[in-house]
């Protein structure tokens, strides 16, 4: 399974639409898709809303994280105090959940936490 970035999300919904009989040219598409992102952003930004519900796929939610210690990965028995912060998380919805569990594993990969900090931080 890869990844898939902006710019091939995006022509993938513009090819989708062309099938469906829309043609809305990817550039179109490019600015639909940065203005989504930007009025969510907003909202969550102006501290008027905790979620944003998109029916049938999820919810995107605000979540405060506690103060806590942490460990640092490539220092083993070390730990260092990480401050309480405000966190974004997204919760499928039923109808989504239910189809994720039809996925097989096989198709799912398998990283562990380590492979994604470490893919995070690459760049």
């Amino acid at each position: 399974m890869k990844k898939i970035n902006r710019s091939e999300f995006i022509s993938h919904v513009a090819w989708e639409l062309q099938n469906a009989g829309q043609n809305i040219p990817a550039w179109q598409m490019h600015v639909i898709f940065v203005r989504i992102f930007e009025v969510m952003k907003r909202a969550f930004l102006s501290g008027n809303y905790h979620s944003i519900e998109v029916m049938s796929f999820g919810t995107f939610v605000l979540r405060k994280r506690a103060d806590q210690m942490g460990r640092i990965p490539n220092k083993p028995g070390s730990e260092r105090f990480v401050k309480g912060h405000t966190v974004i998380a997204f919760v499928p919805s039923e109808g989504f959940k239910k189809r994720l569990k039809a996925v097989p594993a096989e198709k799912v990969a398998a990283r562990s936490r380590s492979q994604l900090y470490k893919a995070r931080d690459c760049c």
